[in-house]
């Protein structure tokens, strides 16, 4: 297990690395299981990818973000879970 991911100042930054171009939808959700937010993006193959999520408005806490990529060329998907802990 790894401990939270911190938020610095109004935004914390969500990194993966694709090995192929893909669809990725980034999901975060309270301890409670509740969707707080959801987007979309193509990720490059080959390089770290970074999605900035902005923690102004949301409640110190931790929350869950789901990291989920589909591959453009075979259809398989993959996820990844983890904590973000936003402190204000």
């Amino acid at each position: 297990e790894t401990d939270p991911n911190p938020n610095q100042g109004n935004f914390t930054t969500i990194r993966f690395y694709l090995s192929e171009e893909a669809e990725v939808t980034i999901r975060i959700f309270d301890l409670s299981g509740k969707l707080i937010r959801k987007t979309r993006k193509v990720g490059v193959p080959n390089t770290d990818n970074e999605w900035q999520w902005n923690v102004e408005k949301v409640a110190s806490g931790i929350y869950l973000c789901q990291v989920e990529a589909k591959s453009k060329k075979s259809g398989q998907s993959e996820r990844r879970l983890f904590k973000i802990m936003v402190v204000h």
